[in-house]
C-alpha cells in the first residue's frame, strides 16, 4: 500500500524532466528580479541610523536652580554635546537656565553661562540649595 502511494504521488519520468526545466528557468528568473528589486529598494530609500536607546531614569527630569558636579565635567558649545567648549571642575557648582532634550533624545542642562552638559545623574547631583528665612547670620 505504502508503494502504491509513492508511485501515485510522482509523475511520469518526462513529465519530471520537463518540471525540472522549467523550475531551473524559473529559478533563474527569480535571481535576476529579486537582485533588482533590491538594488532600486537601496536607492530610493535612505537607510538612517537607529537611534541608541536611554534610559531616561538615569537623567535628571526637572529643572533644577543649580547643579553640582561629581567629576570633572566637559562643557559643550552646543546641545547635541560635540564640540567642546571648556570643563567643570569636581564639586563645583553651576546655575541652570533651562532642561531639554537634544536631537538624539539626551536630556542636556543649558547653564547660565551659555555652556551645555548632560543632565546625567551620575555627572552632576542637586544641591540643597541654602535658606536662611529669619537671618540668623
Amino acid at each position: 500500500m505504502l508503494a502504491g502511494l509513492l508511485l501515485s504521488s510522482q509523475p511520469a519520468l518526462a513529465d519530471t524532466t520537463d518540471s525540472t526545466a522549467t523550475n531551473t528557468t524559473a529559478a533563474a528568473t527569480n535571481t535576476s528580479t529579486t537582485t533588482s528589486s533590491s538594488s532600486s529598494s537601496s536607492t530610493s530609500k535612505p537607510v538612517a541610523k537607529p537611534k541608541a536607546k536611554i534610559n531616561l531614569k538615569s537623567y535628571l527630569s526637572k529643572k533644577n536652580i543649580a547643579i553640582r558636579a561629581k567629576k570633572n565635567l566637559t562643557l559643550y558649545k552646543d546641545s547635541a554635546l560635540k564640540q567642546k567648549s571648556g570643563s567643570m571642575a569636581k564639586k563645583s557648582y553651576s546655575l541652570v537656565s533651562k532642561l531639554s532634550k537634544n536631537a538624539d533624545g539626551v536630556p542636556v542642562l543649558k547653564l547660565k553661562n551659555g555652556k551645555y552638559v548632560a543632565a546625567k545623574k551620575s555627572y552632576v547631583s542637586v544641591p540643597k540649595l541654602y535658606q536662611n528665612p529669619k537671618k540668623y547670620h
